[in-house]
């Protein structure tokens, strides 16, 4: 049986809206952000193109439409990612992980959490709303890993901890290239997602829990 790849009419209309947005919005952006020595200076000069993509639908196309986001297929958010990749690849992946961090939420999120992260992502009057994606660690000691799916046993594989204390976890350890978690002011994404070990006595894939940090959560750091 022949399989067309012919692109339906909606599908032009998502890959041409996309294509303008990148060539007339994202590219002046990228320049002056590309001329930028300072990578999180240089990030803050995407910003006005993000508040534009994000009033275009695009910044959580990904979401469904029940929760206030675009609906888009997985076909649809490739034919839009293809377009903006070929401006920039990075703004686009600061795109995706709004997806990606909130995918959990969206497949295996209560009702009242759909509700809580979802809804707060698609309608912000800012237009600035940006999720965070946290599971990458360093390697060495105890191990560190680039993904949350090393299949070795203890100590191999993600070492952030997550310690129940009363009504809540504190989280303990490192992260190494996070996407997005610094929001644009330096102070934190709205929401972050972090992988972390729930069960230290485990390790490679056992044990392990996805945790959504907002903004404003209590941080300390030791040397």
């Amino acid at each position: 049986m022949a399989i067309d790849f012919t692109l339906t009419t909606d599908q032009l209309r998502v890959q041409q809206s996309a294509r303008e947005f990148a060539t007339e919005v994202l590219a002046p952006a990228v320049r002056e952000a590309d001329a930028e020595p300072d990578p999180m200076a240089g990030f803050r000069r995407t910003k006005e193109a993000y508040v534009e993509a994000y009033r275009r639908g695009i910044a959580f196309c990904m979401l469904p439409t029940e929760y206030g986001g675009g609906g888009l297929s997985n076909v649809d958010v490739i034919l839009a990612a293809e377009e903006i990749c070929a401006v920039d690849p990075g703004f686009a992946c600061t795109i995706l992980v709004n997806g990606l961090g909130l995918m959990p939420v969206w497949y295996w999120g209560t009702d009242a959490q759909k509700d809580r992260f979802l809804r707060a992502a698609t309608s912000d009057p800012r237009g600035e709303y940006i999720v965070g994606y946290a599971v990458s660690e360093p390697a060495g000691s105890p191990g560190g890993t680039a993904n949350f799916d090393a299949p070795g046993a203890a100590p191999v594989g993600i070492s952030v901890t997550a310690l129940r204390d009363g009504d809540e976890y504190v989280l303990n350890g490192r992260k190494y290239w996070p996407c997005n978690v610094a929001g644009w002011d330096g102070n934190g994404a709205d929401a972050s997602i972090v992988v972390v070990r729930t069960d230290s006595g485990s390790g490679g894939t056992e044990g392990l829990s996805a945790i959504m940090v907002e903004r404003g959560t209590q941080a300390s750091a030791t040397g």
